[in-house]
């Protein structure tokens, strides 16, 4: 019977261990899945980011003309935005991969609305912008939501709006003014 018992705790022992090494590889697997999930989101938002102050820049009256163009152009690839949209399509759950799209799209719209002439101050820029913003906002919100964190609400980060329009000088000072087309 002693060598029963022994046979028996022994098996329920190292049965134990098993379940907690596997419960553990589990914990450090989801962990590590959820650090990498952080980093592509950050690098993304990161790489879209810079993009968005390279072309800002660029929407000022320094460059003109085809030169509008490359320099949209440079300021996208130069940002890596690409390259991290890749990292966030590999690991990026599927509501954030769509949102992220989103903001890729409104980047675009404002490289566009630029190349096609519109410049920091004007109606045209404004519009493109605050789309944008509203989307990495919006993208924002999804982040925190794939990863288990509360939400915001734009007031808990000082703002009226997430597009950042109620706010924007500019936009509030062309308020109600026909534009020219």
């Amino acid at each position: 019977m002693p060598l029963v018992a022994t046979a028996v705790g022994a098996a329920l022992a190292l049965g134990g261990a098993l379940l907690g090494d596997r419960m553990r590889s589990r914990v450090e697997r989801t962990r590590d899945l959820r650090a990498e999930r952080l980093a592509s989101y950050l690098g993304f938002v990161t790489a879209v980011d810079a993009a968005h102050a390279r072309l800002r820049d660029i929407s000022g009256p320094a460059i003109a003309g085809p030169d509008r163009g490359r320099e949209a152009d440079r300021a996208i690839g130069e940002s890596r935005v690409y390259e991290a949209r890749e990292k966030l399509l590999m690991s990026g759950s599927p509501a954030v991969v769509r949102v992220g799209e989103q903001v890729l799209d409104r980047l675009r719209e404002l490289q566009r609305a630029i190349v096609g002439g519109a410049r920091h101050q004007t109606v045209p820029y404004h519009d493109a912008y605050h789309a944008y913003a509203g989307e990495l906002w919006r993208l924002r919100q999804t982040v925190r939501d794939d990863l288990g964190n509360a939400g915001l609400s734009p007031a808990d980060v000082g703002k009226r709006d997430w597009d950042s329009s109620e706010t924007c000088a500019f936009c509030q000072s062309t308020k109600g003014i026909a534009q020219p087309t």
